[in-house]
């Protein structure tokens, strides 16, 4: 009989189907346990009525569906205590997740401030960076300032003049050519003791070795002997030289001379060093550098024949032709996306230069030898200056002003910076003016080389020959530059050589070099080398005088 009644397990009243046992059936199916005592007050009746009918096991099961209601209400107390709990324990966690929450709220609260102090920060800094761009660009704009920073750029590891620097690249130099009989002995221990000793030596290499003439040759082999005694430049040779060559080679593969110039003159080092090794007294070590000669006169026709010639030029030719062969960059072209400068602006055109020379040239030669001339042209109408600037390999002083009077290198300093008209034919095309105008023009030392090369040009078969020619054993030229960037510009003498003859074309060279840590002149005089005085290279006239930085 369906009834409506109260459902133990859903808590809902729903249609259910009554047994005689108290059992209630949810007509969904889901067994329910009722004992609400109107259930029975509605099924009195039927119970009385049937009661007598009950079997012994409904009475059973009556009385376990009592013990089972009891349980059922039992555990029904304990779900209702454990929901509490339950309540209990959401309510604190919901009370944690708040606390949670707040803190939370506060972080995000200071990671905000912090955000925004941390902009403010960032803000402040680009603002001060901001004004150090600005004053940076004034400066710029300063020409002696800018000047200072370009020449930072200068003296930079590669083209670095000043002696600390100068000190350093020696130091990192580590000679590992030993002679080729020693190489097989390398792997004993005392011989690499032996070896190291020697390597250590030679950060410093000066050679006592003559050359023989081998057909008025005198001014080949003086020229040589003055390159030779450059201590740097034949270290380099022997040392960087062989692990270079190859990569040169593939760099300098479209100049004429294809390396072989510089090959021939490494020949000529390691034979140097390798009869500087033996036993032989000093005076009788010499070699004949024919194979040489034979180069030279393959590639430069002046040099050709077996005759006299001029050491100027021949000096001269062996440091372009180097620094040709020996050149880093090879023939590498000047970025095309640099640039031209304004000619008027003397730091714009300075940065220009050695932007582009840099991005273009770097080999040992230029490294040692070359110096920066600054040339100015002032327009004798608009009064504007234009500036240039060209690298030089030596300096040449004339005596024409000191004929059989006594002149000073000093003087020749001096002379050299005298300004010069333009004129007549040589006018100056002025672009501001945009026509020929007449100028003034000069040139002044800008940069001084490590190596300084003097030559003293007496004039065509020596017609100003002076009386005495003065040149001091140290040499300070700081006088004579157009601007002291602040470097050491103090020299000392190294090597003279001296001409003895009508004109350099003609008669006879001599060699004096220096060995500069026993303080000792020796004089190379072809195949024979001899200790001399020191007063006696200041008996004759020099001809080339070089002069490295103390």
């Amino acid at each position: 009989m369906g009834i409506l009644s109260l459902c133990n397990d859903c808590e809902t009243v729903k249609e259910c189907q009554i047994y005689k046992s108290n059992i209630v059936i949810h007509e969904k199916g889901l067994k329910c346990i009722e004992d609400n005592k109107n259930i029975f007050d509605l099924q009195e009746k039927d119970i009385n009525e049937e009661k007598n009918e009950i079997p012994t096991r409904l009475i059973q099961n009556i009385k376990q569906i009592d013990e089972n209601n009891a349980s059922n209400q039992k555990e029904k107390k304990e779900a209702k205590e454990k929901a509490t709990l339950g309540v209990k324990d959401l309510e604190k966690e919901n009370y944690n997740n708040k606390e949670d929450k707040g803190r939370e709220k506060n972080n995000d609260r200071d990671l905000n401030k912090n955000i925004n102090n941390n902009e403010l920060e960032v803000k402040k800094v680009l603002e001060k960076n901001m004004d150090n761009e600005i004053k940076n660009i004034k400066e710029i704009n300063n020409n002696n300032n800018n000047i200072s920073q370009y020449n930072n750029k200068i003296n930079s590891k590669d083209f670095n003049q000043d002696k600390e620097n100068i000190n350093d690249i020696n130091t990192e130099i580590v000679l590992k050519v030993i002679h080729p009989d020693q190489n097989k002995e390398n792997n004993n221990i005392n011989q690499n003791n032996d070896d190291i000793n020697k390597i250590n030596k030679k950060k410093y290499f000066f050679p006592l070795v003559g050359l023989i003439n081998v057909g008025s040759t005198c001014f080949m082999n003086s020229t040589l002997q003055c390159l030779i005694h450059v201590s740097e430049l034949s270290i380099y040779f022997l040392d960087e030289y062989p692990k270079d060559k190859n990569f040169l080679s593939s760099k300098n593969i479209n100049i004429p001379t294809k390396g072989n110039i510089s090959k021939a003159y490494y020949e000529i080092i390691q034979e140097i060093e390798r009869l500087s090794s033996t036993s032989i007294r000093f005076s009788y070590r010499s070699f004949a550098p024919s194979d040489f000669k034979i180069i030279l006169g393959k590639y430069n026709s002046q040099f050709s024949k077996y005759e006299a010639n001029d050491s100027k030029d021949l000096i001269l030719y062996l440091l372009q032709t180097f620094h040709e062969e020996l050149n880093y960059f090879g023939d590498q072209k000047v970025p095309s996306n640099i640039p031209l400068p304004d000619p008027t602006l003397q730091s714009s055109v300075f940065n220009h230069f050695n932007i582009t020379y840099q991005a273009t040239n770097f080999s040992k030669i230029s490294q040692l030898f070359y110096g920066t001339y600054e040339n100015t042209i002032i327009c004798s109408i608009c009064k504007t200056t234009f500036y240039s600037y060209q690298k030089f390999e030596f300096i040449s002083f004339s005596t024409e002003k000191y004929k059989n009077k006594v002149f000073d290198i000093k003087n020749g300093f001096q002379d050299n910076q005298q300004s010069q008209k333009l004129f007549g034919a040589n006018q100056y095309m002025c672009i501001r003016c945009k026509k020929l105008v007449d100028a003034e023009t000069s040139n002044k030392i800008i940069q001084a080389p490590i190596k300084l090369i003097l030559n003293i040009d007496y004039g065509k078969d020596k017609k100003y020959k002076v009386e005495k020619l003065i040149f001091p054993n140290e040499l300070d030229i700081t006088p004579f530059l157009s601007f002291n960037f602040g470097n050491n510009n103090k020299y000392r003498l190294i090597s003279v050589c001296t001409h003895i003859g009508a004109s350099g074309e003609t008669g006879h060279y001599v060699t004096y070099c220096k060995n500069t840590e026993k303080n000792k002149w020796y004089k190379f005089n072809d195949s024979s080398c001899n200790f001399c005085d020191e007063y006696v290279i200041y008996n004759d006239n020099p001809y080339l005088l070089i002069y490295e930085k103390i």
